[in-house]
């Protein structure tokens, strides 16, 4: 059983791995682009206080200048459309699938697991070049800025905001919570919430309503989750009950579909 989940999780990979180096791409252009954005305009308005007079301050950093909170979100973001797109293709592509050639009616819920580990590993390779990418914007951005003075990340992450804006786990509820629970919740939300409107598909127009509300819910309890009680012990108990829900949900789903 290990050894076919493990298997079905290297083809997954083999399959996304343009999509791994699309996102790593283009993410890593937004952020250096919005970094880049703020340190000029840092740099013009110093030039435009220095010429009549104004005194900005001493001691500016890059941590103070970057709005590193509105990209972090993009890591999350990208995650969970993620996850919704490889079940979206595995339904719509105008190929077999290896699921389709090889999975018995009994083991479907390994696709779900697999399925599962892609998406979560998506997450964490998103997150780690996000830190990679601020740690090294930290150690340049001293060289360019004006009146600028260098700040060592890893203390930043330590001292100020900077680690929850980037979803930096600093204590070990704070992983679990954030970089554990919350993502294995939300990517098995997707996969129930996009089973159900398979499922309900060729149903009575009733079973397609139902569909609709439950993903518009499903939808809710995410948001709910990722950023009203975020740290919260309601947290705990609303993902792992969405973990074990989303879990046996698809696998009753799966096991009644035609692929």
């Amino acid at each position: 059983m290990n050894n076919n989940i493990l298997y079905l999780f290297g083809n997954e990979l083999r399959k996304s791995k343009h999509d791994y180096m699309i996102v790593a791409v283009v993410q890593s252009l937004i952020w250096l682009a919005s970094y880049i954005v703020s340190i000029v305009r840092y740099n013009n308005l110093y030039v435009g206080a220095s010429a009549t007079g104004l005194d900005l301050g001493t001691g500016t950093t890059v941590v103070t200048i970057l709005d590193m909170q509105k990209f972090g979100i993009t890591i999350l973001a990208v995650s969970v459309i993620y996850a919704a797109f490889i079940w979206v293709r595995e339904y719509t592509s105008g190929h077999k699938s290896i699921y389709t050639i090889m999975m018995l009616p009994q083991e479907r819920d390994h696709i779900f697991i697999a399925k599962f580990l892609n998406a979560v590993t998506m997450f964490y390779m998103n997150l780690i070049l996000y830190i990679a990418i601020t740690i090294l914007v930290c150690l340049v951005a001293p060289f360019v800025m004006k009146g600028g003075v260098f700040v060592n990340p890893f203390a930043a992450m330590m001292n100020s905001t900077l680690a929850n804006d980037i979803c930096m786990p600093m204590t070990f509820r704070n992983f679990i919570v954030t970089d554990v629970l919350i993502v294995a919740a939300n990517t098995s939300l997707i996969a129930l919430a996009f089973l159900i409107n398979r499922f309900c598909m060729y149903k009575s127009r009733f079973a397609k309503f139902i569909s609709i509300v439950t993903s518009i819910a499903i939808f809710v309890l995410m948001l709910f989750m990722s950023f009203i009680l975020v740290y919260e012990t309601e947290v705990i108990y609303l993902a792992v009950i969405s973990i074990i829900v989303g879990y046996f949900g698809s696998k009753y789903i799966l096991r009644r579909l035609e692929f």
